[in-house]
């Protein structure tokens, strides 16, 4: 998953928020949880976690859907 990998550089974190990756990784989990895939559940929850280290991005992320 791209939106995974990219979650892991730090200095991308607060623009993905911002360009609204997380709406985007929380519809990629539920898809994960209904076709019942580990590896996609997996890699969105880890984007989510990664995105949620940058202080700036709590708000935004609420506001997204986290």
């Amino acid at each position: 998953m791209v939106l995974c990998s990219l979650s892991h550089r730090e200095k991308a974190r607060v623009q993905m928020v911002r360009e609204g990756c997380v709406p985007a990784l929380k519809q990629l989990y539920e898809i994960g949880k209904e076709s019942n895939d580990p590896s996609t559940i997996q890699c969105t929850a880890v984007g989510l976690k990664n995105l949620a280290l940058k202080d700036d991005s709590h708000e935004q992320m609420v506001q997204g859907g986290a």
